[in-house]
Parts: structure tokens; C-alpha cells; sequence
């Protein structure tokens, strides 16, 4: 498939992979926070399973009092009783509850004389309900769902300390380029710029040695990585050295993917191998380190997160409009660096051109794109929008 539209990356690519099966582990749960889970989980009862006090006061008898304090019940202690006429049960916030009590009423509300509890205003404050956290059956582990952080207070709350996830995802990364192999100015920064944006994503990245560009060296490399995804950088354009992509079919791997209607991505491209374990996956990346950030945030991190056992992978696209004009020329369509922000509760995205927090898809075209026009938009690893 050639050209495949930033559109249908979830369709084209990401549902047509076969994961595998994964190994499993088991992790603490509080480490658990964005790992693909291994196995499904439902609340067996509600939570909390009782009803339960939502602030310190006593629970009166009948009578108009005063009340004498027959008991205290606090968060883990065992119901209590209902008090009788004019008797009083002092209850703290989490104490639970029957369902006979309608209420308590706030401690301040009352005052104590000689050991009794006096009623100043009778307005009771009504319990939390059970189940007011989350009823029974909610489910709260899918497999092959991320864990969230919603799951994991319940979690523990029902005596999971630890939860069963696929362990994460091995990849390994290789720099191609002779300038990179020879003494000079240029350096392997795509490796580690690689390595980082992996171990953010939940994989385990191996830095291979840069190779220069020769077939034989490059397929002798790849013959080395055994991981179930490889990104390679450079050697993905049309120049005399330009010679990765002979290399990885001579290593094993068939053409998959040729290409992405996007710019910087129209020289990448996708290389597979089918395993008995699940697909074997090579990316191979253009070389220009201003390319990958962006790169990765659209294909390879999807990518990684469904090679990690997730089933339902999406590009996690953003709308914003655009703040200024955009009037360079878009000979197609351009995944650009781009500042994202918060302006009184809208995302804005400023496409400038220089370094950002994320990317604005911008549409191929000749005319420009008027601010205040909606765009896609990714965030880069750097995190959240910044409010204006």
C-alpha cells in the first residue's frame, strides 16, 4: 500500500496487525498506571458496600432529648445498633451505616452537657449511599485496555495489590548513516531521541551501533534485532546512499507500507515479517531528527501500543483553532511543530513553524489557512497545553 492518509492509519495499519500472545506479569498496582491489562475485572459488590457517614454527628433515637451516648462508630468499625428514644450514637465520617439511619446530624448542630448530646437544629445530613463510588459489575481491568487511573484506587479497595499486564513491548532502534560511523561533527542523536520516546510509551528500547550505509552491513544489523519492532532512521530517500529499504527486504521483511500521505512521512515506511509469536514490525524512519518527534507521535507510538497487546489503538487527535494565519505553501498535507494552548477553555494552536508542545495537521494548498480554522492536532511528549 502506498501514500496511506494520516485518516486511516487505525483502519489500514494498526487493526491489521497480529500482537500475538504477549507475555504476562504481574505489577504493583500503584506501577500499573497506563500498561495494557492481561486480564478483565469487575467490582464484585458495590463500593462502598454499605451506606456510610459523609461527616462527623450523631445518629438521635426518638425523643426531644436530651440524648444520652450509648455508642461511637467510626470507619471500620462494626454497624451500630439504632439507638433508642432519647439515646445518641456518635458517628465519624466513613463509619458505615443501616439502612435504617436517614441521617445524622452534623456534630455542629449539637453540644454536649453532663455526657449528653443536645440538639440545636435537627437537619440531618443523609449518608453517602452504597454504591455511590461505583455499583456492582463495573468493570475496572479490560484486556487489552490501558489500565487508568480511575482503576486503580478500586483496585486496591478490593484487595488487588498487584495486576496482571503484558510485560512491556522490546524494540530495537538502529541509526543508519555513514556520517554517523566516522569521526566528525555528526553524531547517533536519533538513538537515544528514539530510546526516550519509547520508554515514555511503555517499551523497552535497545540503541544498536550506527551502521553506515552499505547493504550488507545494514542487512547484517537488522539480522541481529530480534525485538518485535525495529525503527531504523535514514537512508529512506532516493539518493545514492539512500539503500535501507534493499537492506531490510534482504534481512527477511516484506514492503508493507510505502509511504504516508503526509509530510515528513512520505519516505517512511513499513516492513513486515509474520512469526508464529505474532508480527515482526520494521519502521523505517527518515534521518532528519526534526522528523521523528512528530513522527512518533502519529505512527510509532500507535504502533508500539498495539505490538503491546492493546486491541483498540487510535491516533489520540485534538481539535484547536488556529490563532494567526498559516500562508506557506503546502505542497501536501504537513504534520507540523506547532505550540498548543488553553485560551479560556478552547485549545488555539500557533503552527509559526518553530519547536512546540505538539503537531497541526495542515491541509495541502495553496491558499492560506485563515486563523480560527479548526485543525487536528497532536501533543508531543512534553505534555499538557499551557493555559494562555
Amino acid at each position: 500500500m502506498n501514500n496511506i492518509p494520516v485518516t486511516s492509519l487505525e483502519t489500514s495499519i494498526f487493526a491489521r496487525l497480529n500482537g500475538g500472545t504477549r507475555p504476562v506479569e504481574k505489577v504493583f498496582s500503584a506501577a500499573a498506571l497506563g500498561c495494557i491489562s492481561a486480564s478483565s475485572f469487575e467490582t464484585p459488590t458495590p463500593l462502598p458496600a454499605t451506606a456510610t457517614a459523609r461527616m462527623d454527628g450523631y445518629w438521635i433515637g426518638a425523643g426531644s432529648g436530651p440524648h444520652r451516648l450509648i455508642a461511637q462508630a467510626g470507619p471500620g468499625d462494626a454497624m451500630p445498633s439504632a439507638p433508642g428514644p432519647d439515646e445518641a450514637v456518635q458517628i465519624m465520617t466513613g463509619a458505615a451505616l443501616p439502612d435504617s439511619c436517614a441521617g445524622v446530624i452534623p456534630v455542629e448542630q449539637t453540644r454536649l452537657e453532663d455526657g449528653q448530646v443536645v440538639v440545636e437544629d435537627t437537619t440531618l445530613s443523609p449518608p453517602f449511599a452504597a454504591g455511590m463510588r461505583m455499583a456492582a459489575k463495573t468493570p475496572l481491568l479490560k484486556t487489552g485496555h490501558p489500565v487508568t487511573i480511575a482503576a486503580i484506587g478500586p483496585l486496591v479497595d478490593f484487595g488487588h495489590d498487584t495486576v496482571p499486564v503484558y510485560e512491556p513491548l522490546a524494540v530495537d532502534i538502529l541509526a543508519t548513516g555513514s556520517e554517523l560511523t566516522t569521526t566528525g561533527n555528526h553524531v547517533n542523536s536519533n538513538g537515544p531521541t528514539l530510546a526516550a520516546l519509547v520508554g515514555a510509551a511503555g517499551g523497552c528500547p535497545t540503541v544498536h551501533d550506527a551502521v553506515a550505509d552499505d547493504p550488507s552491513a545494514i542487512t547484517a544489523a537488522l539480522t541481529g534485532c530480534t525485538a518485535p519492532l525495529i525503527l531504523t532512521t535514514g537512508g529512506t530517500a532516493k539518493g545514492l546512499r539512500d539503500l535501507t529499504r534493499q537492506a531490510i527486504v534482504d534481512a527477511g521483511y516484506n514492503l508493507w507500507i510505502d509511504g504516508l500521505a503526509v509530510r515528513p512521512g512520505q519516505t517512511t515506511r513499513l516492513f513486515r515479517a509474520q512469526h508464529e509469536d505474532g508480527d515482526r514490525l520494521v519502521v523505517s524512519l527518515p534521518g532528519s531528527p526534526g522528523a521523528l518527534i512528530g513522527l512518533f507521535a502519529l505512527l510509532v507510538g500507535p504502533l508500539l501500543r498495539r505490538l503491546s497487546g492493546e486491541v483498540a489503538v487510535q491516533i489520540p487527535w485534538h481539535q484547536a483553532h488556529l490563532s494567526t494565519d498559516y500562508t506557506r505553501r503546502r505542497l501536501a498535507a504537513t504534520l507540523s511543530p506547532a505550540q498548543v494552548a488553553l485560551d479560556r477553555g478552547q485549545l488555539t494552536v500557533d503552527a509559526a513553524g518553530r519547536r512546540g508542545n505538539g503537531f497541526v495537521l495542515l491541509p495541502e494548498g495553496d491558499q492560506p489557512v485563515l486563523a480560527g480554522t479548526l485543525l487536528p492536532v497532536l501533543l508531543g511528549p512534553d505534555g499538557c497545553p499551557r493555559a494562555c
